[in-house]
């Protein structure tokens, strides 16, 4: 199709390419929500095992505007230590928390043997969050989309 629309408007196929390319990229330019005014932690406490690497949600931190989620992963940096460091600091996750809450990756950073990933949840989740699932998706890249197959599901309960 896109080398059809190239031919028929005078367009190089590689420009709409990358123009098409930037549209599927829509999170990279949205607004980014910038947690205000501390309110507390709501304490979590939430542990899955998967493929030796421990994920675990502790606490909620709660903001006026938006929630901030912190997925710890950790592993036996012994066991493997070059296939699970280079997967663990190379995949990346999204984040769902219902539909009408917005989660926007906030980076993530770690050493050996742990990693941590930050969501930015808005508007804010409630004090109380029994009955909610966090769903983490690992990607091979956040903006190409395109999904490992891991998925960590937390309830709480």
């Amino acid at each position: 199709m896109i080398a059809g629309w190239g031919e028929k408007y005078g367009i190089p196929k590689d420009l709409l390419l990358t123009v098409f390319q930037a549209l599927s990229m829509e999170e990279l330019y949205e607004t980014k929500v910038e947690p205000k005014n501390f309110l507390k932690h709501v304490p979590v406490l939430k542990s899955i095992e998967v493929e030796g690497r421990l994920y675990t949600l502790t606490f909620i931190r709660q903001f006026e505007n938006a929630s901030v989620i912190h997925l710890h992963v950790d592993w036996n940096e012994t066991v493997e230590l070059e296939t699970i460091h280079t997967r663990v600091n190379r995949f990346k996750f999204k984040l769902r928390a219902g539909d009408k809450y917005n989660c926007q990756s906030d980076g993530a950073g770690g050493g050996t043997g742990r990693v941590t990933h930050r969501f930015i949840v808005s508007p804010a989740l409630p004090d109380d969050v029994t009955g909610f699932s966090f769903v983490f998706e690992e990607y091979d890249d956040l903006w190409k989309g395109e999904t490992t197959g891991l998925e960590i599901v937390m309830k709480i309960e």
